[in-house]
């Protein structure tokens, strides 16, 4: 059952990843993002 745990340790990384590239791509342009609608980027 140690994969699950390797899982879930892979998953949680991975949103991490996610969440931080999402905040260092809004910062780095606040007025496309802005001007998009906020959070609608695709």
């Amino acid at each position: 059952m140690s994969y699950v745990i390797a899982l879930a340790g892979f998953a949680t990384i991975l949103a991490l990843a996610v969440s931080g590239f999402v905040a260092a791509d809004a910062s780095r342009a606040p007025v496309r993002v802005r001007a998009d609608g906020g959070r609608r980027r695709r």
